[in-house]
């Protein structure tokens, strides 16, 4: 839990927003673990709502979703993120259901993440509220790679409380009992 707020923090220092993680250069070969969608907020100026996939056992995120709110500002953030393997000069396409995708340059890569930001409003959140599956598609070495993030559960995340730290730790390492949870990359 720890770590996946230093991620949050880490990020937004390093590059003044979050990034999160996006499905599946090496899905194939690889098992993913996935977050369900959740909402963290750093004090009240600024909330994530997001949603990851890691590999297991390692942890390593692979790719992932992040909605970002700044209090006051109508603008919302979507950021998506793929494997640093990307073609980094190409963009990476991202829509919603069968929507037209709009591509996107990527405005950060880090040592194992590239992130592609879209703006929007009141439109994006409703969408995504209303949307079954969020699509993102990169090139990679060996081709296009295909991301999808479902959306089933983003409006209860979005509309509901914050996650307080306690809390989710909890619940991280009651599902990890379970074996229901992706991971705590500590």
């Amino acid at each position: 839990m720890r770590a996946r707020i230093s991620f949050f923090v880490g990020i937004i220092l390093a590059g003044g927003a979050f990034v999160s993680p996006a499905v599946s250069e090496d899905a194939q070969s690889s098992s993913l673990i996935y977050s369900p969608w959740i909402k963290l907020c750093l004090g009240s100026d600024i909330c994530f709502v997001d949603k990851e996939a890691r590999t297991a056992p390692d942890c390593v995120p692979r790719f992932g979703a992040t909605l970002i709110e700044r209090t006051g500002e109508a603008k919302k953030t979507l950021r998506v993120t793929v494997p640093a393997s990307v073609d980094q000069a190409r963009g990476v396409r991202v829509g919603i259901d069968q929507e037209q995708p709009i591509e996107r340059p990527y405005g950060s890569c880090y040592a194992n993440l590239c992130s592609a930001d879209i703006d929007g409003g009141l439109q994006l959140i409703a969408r995504l509220k209303q949307g079954r599956t969020l699509v993102f598609d990169a090139v990679g070495p060996n081709g296009t790679l295909h991301f999808e993030r479902g959306l089933a559960d983003f409006a209860a995340a979005y509309d509901g409380p914050p996650q307080e730290p306690k809390a989710f730790k909890s619940q991280i390492e009651k599902e990890q009992d379970e074996g229901k949870v992706w991971c705590d990359a500590n």
